[in-house]
């Protein structure tokens, strides 16, 4: 037979899905196939067929064991071909399957992981060799990826053993890291890499850098993209944002880990039946909701890795209909998502502390032993809070306390834990069908086989040692996965009402002789931040959204557009000019003042708003004045993020990174422009975008639908002041300018006529003058003015003199004080205009300056 007709026979398919047939062709053609196919993508097939092709039998190890006799029954309806061996069969039927394979009667052999360590079994399969051997969810082999099971690591022992050499893997989640690591442990000789289906073509992704979060989620969601699911990162956010929208009639709803179960199961149920269009939630919503016909799904915060933003949009658009994805990043993302790994991980000194503080809490002195198990109850939690530790730092602090033989678990305490299920009966089946994480899927199953379909309806006793060993998992990480399965709301879970125990192996030690073995910590705090990276990446990046998620895969995209996300169309939220320039203007600043300063005083700086002499003397002073602070703060947080500032506590400096950017760039100029014409440019730029954020309320429309940014920008360049102008700017329309046209030929005749003015200033104002000019126009004081340009304040005042003579509508008030201005004005309105005459009927405190510059104001108008 060749594999269309075992597809057919077997399968009742017609045709393969997209790279299936190419995975089974390089496996019959004796390669050593690493297949990463994402959930749905019918990894399964690719090596049943060969299976069912070959002249003997082959081996699939799985984890699954609670799956085997699904995947056994669905390929026996068409004559008995396959069966499988694990801890559910009893001796008898293990033999008879045993007996089976020896007459040749079986095809396919699942068998668990741990069957590979029996004896028996090994010397059968050497006696009897296998045409090939399948190692399905095989990222379970690399302390890389997520849930490794040490067992797989004598699948190449096994094979070294048996003379198998015809080994292939499949698994749904493995970056390259992974990858790579699966291939070096199962030692593939011809190793054949296929990375296929991880391009949606109804989804468009689209990443918006905004501050005005609620704003913008409110009018994508106006947009009729419903049902739709908005994430958060903290409970908090989850409510706030429900409740935002609610506020603008959504039907909308909050879900997280701190609501009831009963309450979570409604919302849920909601969801799914059309009750509700929204969910708001943390990022463990989602599993076990089999619902098609999600329009929209909205990153309300960047989240912590590609394979976390790729499972969670993938919710999007199950019925193949387009749908669109939305990320909304803010720089403080990055910060957030930060915290939460500097906050999950102990350090050295929190892990010393908790050795401490559990000794102490039990009254165990140095040098005495402990036979009594330590209560970790509400009265130690409150120590811990009061020592700044959390319970995920002090689970993990713990563990790595019993690796390194300092403490152990007491054995007698695991029947005290509860579950119950809160899927219904008919989801059960699709939630494990499309779960890709192998032990949340054997974990409910195994609680079904154990307890039946009762554990739905109420609480059961589970013992997690006599679990986490048939699940072949440490029992810490299986509490860990019934934790997030509760706070996910697949599952009700609850632990001792006592707290935990623990007890102190041997005697007490000073904390700072342990000897500790924190290689696990190290090595998930690294890979926590490289993850996090990738995505920053990912948020910055210029090319194809779905390009970089299938290229961080492994699958070759070099010459892939999706043609659907904000890159491929041309209208990318990511860094604007805007932005660029003003991170160039904060390294600039930061560069020349050398030393730390606390970002809210560079604020002030930037905006000119700061009366400290140091600060004033600065040369971008008051230089982005037409910016706001949460602008100035954004680039800042961005700057931060991608690590060209360090901020400690709230005072910032330049990191090595951007001092090497400084000398690889060589200029300081923000733009390829001049720094003055850009920054004019930016003004004007600015003032449109407002224009168009007014426009954008009034029609209650996105501001890219008002008019896009390019428009902007063109009509920023080119200034056109008439109708006929502005209807030649490329893509300009008619329906533009009923929404918006008149305002924008308003701003752009002021802004010529003021450039008009600052033309003529150029021209007659000697260079010396204009850095006067431009103070007296931020509206310093004439002392301020004196200071900074360590001038005599008979020169200044000449030269504001001069300035006035050309500029007739300078402000001058902002000089001199209302008190002096006032006596100054009653000798000039009495007709006094000589200088000494009016100098020696007033205070000795007002000067000669300051009588003469409002002599020359009062010539070309009356002084307010």
């Amino acid at each position: 037979m060749i594999p269309e007709e075992v597809l057919q026979k077997y399968f009742s398919f017609s045709e393969f899905r997209p790279g299936q047939q190419e995975i089974i062709n390089s496996i019959l053609d004796g390669s050593n196939v690493l297949a990463v196919l994402p959930t749905g993508a019918g990894k399964s097939i690719c090596y049943q067929i060969p299976a069912l092709m070959g002249g003997n039998y082959s081996i699939v190890i799985s984890p699954l064991i609670a799956l085997m006799k699904d995947q056994v029954d669905a390929i026996n309806k068409h004559g008995k071909s396959a069966a499988y061996l694990n801890s559910s069969l009893s001796f008898n039927q293990a033999r008879d399957v045993l007996n089976d394979l020896s007459n040749g009667s079986i095809k396919i052999l699942f068998v668990a992981p741990e069957r590979l360590e029996n004896s028996e079994f090994t010397n059968l399969i050497k006696n009897n060799k296998p045409d090939y051997l399948f190692v399905d969810e095989a990222h379970c082999i690399s302390e890389w990826g997520h849930n490794f099971r040490p067992s797989y690591r004598h699948i190449k022992s096994f094979c070294e053993t048996t003379g198998i050499e015809k080994i292939s893997a499949f698994t749904a989640t493995a970056n390259p890291e992974v990858q790579d690591d699966i291939i070096e442990q199962l030692d593939f000789k011809r190793a054949a890499k296929f990375i296929r289906g991880f391009e949606r073509s109804n989804i468009a992704i689209n990443i918006l850098k905004e501050s005005s979060k609620k704003e913008i989620c409110t009018r994508i969601l106006q947009r009729d993209q419903l049902p739709a699911i908005v994430y958060t990162a903290t409970r908090k956010l989850s409510e706030d944002v429900s409740e935002f929208l609610q506020f603008k009639k959504f039907s909308a709803a909050a879900y997280h880990a701190g609501l009831g179960s009963d309450l979570r199961k409604m919302i849920q149920d909601d969801f799914i039946n059309d009750r509700t269009d929204i969910i708001v939630a943390t990022n463990a919503f989602g599993m076990g909701i089999d619902k098609p016909n999600i329009r929209a799904i909205i990153h309300y915060n960047m989240p912590a890795s590609i394979e976390n933003y790729y499972q969670e949009f993938g919710r999007a658009g199950r019925d193949e209909k387009d749908s669109n994805v939305y990320l909304l990043f803010s720089p403080r993302d990055k910060a957030i998502q930060k915290f939460f790994v500097e906050n999950s991980y102990p350090t050295e000194t929190d892990i010393r502390m908790t050795y401490n503080m559990i000794c102490d809490y039990g009254k165990t002195a140095l040098g005495s032993t402990k036979d009594e198990s330590i209560k970790l109850d509400e009265g130690f939690m409150k120590l811990l809070n009061l020592n700044k530790m959390n319970r995920i730092k002090l689970l993990h602090a713990i563990n790595v306390l019993v690796n390194s033989g300092y403490l152990h678990k007491p054995a007698n305490i695991g029947n005290r834990y509860g579950v119950s299920l809160l899927l219904q009966q008919a989801r059960i089946k699709k939630f494990i069908e499309s779960e890709s994480n192998a032990t949340i899927k054997d974990f409910i199953l195994l609680l079904i086989k154990e307890y039946g379909y009762t554990v739905i309806d109420s609480r059961v006793n589970i013992n997690p040692g006599k679990f986490s060993r048939t699940l072949d998992v440490p029992e810490e990480n299986l509490i860990e996965l019934a934790r997030w399965l509760h706070n996910a709301g697949i599952i009700e879970f609850s632990e001792p009402h006592e707290g935990d125990q623990i007890n102190i192996a041997g005697t007490r030690i000073k904390a700072q002789n342990l000897q500790l073995n924190t290689a696990s910590i190290e090595h998930l705090i690294d890979v926590s931040k490289r993850k996090l990276q990738s995505i920053m990446e990912f948020v910055n990046s210029n090319e194809c959204r779905f390009k970089y998620i299938i290229n961080y895969f492994g699958e070759d995209a070099d010459n892939y557009s999706c043609g659907k996300c904000d890159n491929c169309r041309g209208v990318s939220g990511t860094e604007t000019e805007s932005l660029a320039y003003l991170k160039d203007i904060i390294i600039e600043t930061l560069h020349e003042l050398k030393t730390p300063i606390k970002s809210r005083d560079l604020i002030n700086l930037l905006l000119g708003h700061s009366n400290h002499p140091g600060i004033r003397k600065a040369t971008n002073f008051g230089r982005i004045e037409h910016f706001n602070k949460t602008e100035i703060s954004e680039a800042i947080l961005d700057l931060t993020a991608n690590e060209f500032i360090e901020d400690f506590d709230s005072v910032v400096k330049l990191t090595d990174k951007a001092n090497s950017y400084i000398l690889k760039e060589g200029k300081k100029d923000a733009s390829n422009e001049s720094s003055e014409e850009f920054n004019s440019y930016l003004q004007i730029y600015n003032k449109l975008k407002e224009v168009r954020e007014f426009a954008a309320k009034k029609f209650s429309q996105v501001p890219e639908v008002i008019c896009s940014d390019r428009i902007l920008q063109e009509t920023a360049r080119s200034l056109p002041s008439t109708p006929t102008q502005l209807m030649q700017i490329n893509g300009f329309t008619q329906r533009h300018f009923n929404k918006l046209g008149d305002e924008i030929i308003e701003i752009i005749k002021e802004y010529k006529k003021e450039s008009e003015v600052k033309s003529k200033l150029n021209e007659d104002i000697p260079e010396h003058s204009f850095k006067v000019y431009d103070l007296v126009r931020k509206r310093y004081s004439l002392e301020d003015i004196v200071s900074f340009t360590k001038l005599p304040e008979a020169v200044v005042s000449m030269q504001i003199e001069s300035l006035i003579e050309i500029d007739h509508e300078l402000d001058i008030l902002s000089l001199i004080d209302k008190d002096e201005t006032d006596a100054i004005l009653e000798k000039i309105k009495s007709g006094d205009r000589n200088l000494k005459s009016i100098k020696s009927d007033l205070p000795s405190s007002i000067s000669y300056g300051k009588i003469r510059i409002m002599l020359a104001k009062s010539r070309y108008g009356e002084i307010n």
